[in-house]
């Protein structure tokens, strides 16, 4: 259905929704609309509700935290028909570099604009498909005097794009990574949940959330490790790794049988590989794997004729 049907705007600290929904998905006293913090999965998790008088009708929701909200509309209980995402206040959105694969380092470097920091901000590295605010891979606090920051990426082991065995079968994963940024104070509740005095209780963790105030997509860590410039003179192989985690190791099978395995350091460098045993086929398979995962974060086939 069109997006027509729920025109979300902000005004202050405040999200105007108008409502326009066919009589299809519309039921008198059910059909309503929950605010959201931005990327939480449930639907019972919102921060506030309020019930759609009319097919045609405006609803305001007032005193918002900063932040980006994900606005749903539900026909009735949880059936959702609609959703669109709105901002409040000034979004924080950084310019970033990576290092590049073959240097010494694996660095993220952060540049903020320094008049859109503010005392007791912060920020975290987070998996895209992290579904919450509260779980950062790594988190950094904002000083208002400094607007440039660095991440040490090396030991955290990401995984853009890797390899695992499922049920035997070496299958391909991707995944991406971003940083998203938090004002002070961004802590938000679900209003049901206090109102019906079910806070504090032993499911306080999904009963409030953080709400980012910027969210910057790292399109450039793609990549894991790579695996170049393979050649042998028989049973000898030369070739240039680069891995993006800090302890790794390469493996060469033939014919499915592990046949060398070494550990590796520093992070890229051309090394040289003496295969001591005869190889059942001429064909190798070439692997540079995680250590911390045992996934494969590269790997490469080599004809040895």
């Amino acid at each position: 259905m069109s997006q027509d049907c729920l025109i979300v705007t902000s005004e202050g600290n405040s999200i105007v929704c108008n409502v326009n929904v066919p009589d299809e998905v519309f039921v008198a006293g059910k059909s309503w609309i929950g605010i959201y913090v931005v990327n939480r999965e449930k639907n019972e998790h919102y921060h506030k509700s309020q019930y759609v008088a009319s097919a045609t009708s405006v609803i305001r929701f007032n005193t918002l935290t900063d932040g980006i909200y994900d606005v749903r509309y539900f026909k009735e209980k949880y059936e959702k028909c609609f959703n669109t995402r709105v901002s409040i206040g000034q979004l924080v959105i950084p310019k970033y570099t990576v290092s590049d694969i073959t240097s010494n380092e694996y660095k993220l470097h952060l540049t903020f604009n320094q008049e859109q920091l503010l005392p007791g901000d912060w920020f975290g590295l987070f998996k895209t498909s992290s579904m919450s605010q509260k779980h950062p891979i790594v988190q950094m606090s904002v000083d208002p005097k400094q607007n440039e920051y660095d991440i040490d990426l090396l030991p955290l082991n990401l995984e853009p794009y890797y390899f695992c065995s499922e049920n035997g079968i070496l299958t391909a994963k991707q995944e991406r990574f971003e940083i998203r940024y938090y004002r002070s104070g961004c802590t938000c509740y679900n209003e049901r949940a206090i109102h019906t005095r079910l806070w504090p209780s032993t499911f306080s963790m999904n009963l409030y959330s953080f709400v980012p105030s910027g969210i910057c997509p790292l399109n450039e860590i793609t990549k894991g490790a790579l695996l170049v410039n393979i050649n042998n003179i028989n049973n000898e192989i030369k070739l240039i790794y680069c891995s993006n985690v800090k302890d790794f190791e390469i493996q060469i099978y033939n014919e499915n049988e592990l046949i060398y395995k070494n550990v590796y350091q520093p992070r890229s460098k051309e090394i040289t590989i003496s295969l001591s045993q005869t190889l059942i086929a001429p064909s190798i398979e070439i692997r540079l794997v995680c250590l911390a995962t045992n996934h494969i974060l590269e790997k490469k086939e080599h004809n040895m004729n």
